[in-house]
């Protein structure tokens, strides 16, 4: 939710379903201060209380709000209160649980939905620049199970192009590296790594029971490998590494078996 205080007006946006266009709305003073009001964080009991209606115009204007913004999730039916078997997560997570409100389903709510994401264990082939900038976001959702991969080691290169490196790491492996980041960011880290270059399936041991592999290398052959493996054992993959200069590549997930594959990218 973007509040526009001088034009008065609201653009409601979710990026997961919007893309880059929201929806705008102009506002009244008092639509003005009820959106802002909600930004801070209120429960509706307070929201009344602050807002002080003195007419029934005001009512319902409050209540139009208020329905066009539950109806369109941008708050959500925990509105009146959190559950409080969901407190402590919501401590943690509140400013990320709001956006799982895009994909909530009959039975599904959001807070099942950062449950279930931080159940899921990550893959990630390639700790420098772009695997590393994927970590760092995939941590602050709350994943913490990783195996990691990478036969390099930190060098002064590194520090150019991504914060998480040090010069203390110049000369350490990258999958060293890595692991000390995660474990530093989130409590109760379950982190395999293997400091090698994949050269076969055979290198892919310990990847069997991952919900994901993200491919942050940047040698084709090993895309091609991952794609192979991917497809053998119904693993859903991502591509977004390998760059050389401007060069790169970012495509959609791969599942196997319901998107088109790595080979039909790269050959379109």
């Amino acid at each position: 939710i973007f509040l526009n205080d001088e034009k008065k007006e609201v653009i409601l946006h979710r990026p997961l379903l919007d893309g880059d266009v929201g929806q705008t709305f102009e506002l009244s003073q008092l639509g003005i201060n009820i959106i802002k009001l909600l930004i801070d964080g209120i429960d509706k009991e307070k929201l009344i209380t602050s807002l002080n209606l003195h007419t029934q115009t005001e009512i319902d204007e409050l209540n139009d709000i208020l329905e066009l913004l539950i109806n369109e999730r941008y708050v959500g039916k925990e509105f009146e209160s959190v559950p409080l078997e969901y407190k402590e997560l919501d401590e943690v997570y509140g400013r990320l649980i709001p956006m799982w409100g895009e994909l909530e389903s009959e039975g599904v709510n959001r807070f099942q939905i950062q449950k279930s994401v931080m159940n899921k264990k990550v893959g990630i082939i390639g700790c420098g620049t772009i695997g590393m900038g994927i970590i760092s976001k995939l941590i602050t959702v709350g994943i913490n199970k990783f195996v990691l991969v990478d036969h390099d080691v930190v060098s002064r290169t590194n520090l150019t192009r991504q914060s998480a490196f040090t010069l203390k790491d110049i000369g350490k492996p990258k999958v060293d590296v890595a692991k000390k980041f995660i474990m530093d960011r989130i409590e109760q880290p379950i982190i395999d790594t293997y400091c090698k270059q994949i050269r076969n399936s055979k290198d892919l041991l310990g990847f069997e029971d991952v919900d994901m592999i993200v491919v942050a290398s940047d040698d084709l052959k090993v895309d091609k490998i991952i794609q192979a493996y991917g497809n053998k054992n119904r693993i859903p993959l991502s591509f977004p590494g390998g760059y050389m200069g401007a060069t790169g590549k970012i495509f959609s997930i791969v599942i196997p078996g319901l998107t088109h594959d790595y080979n039909c990218m790269m050959n379109s």
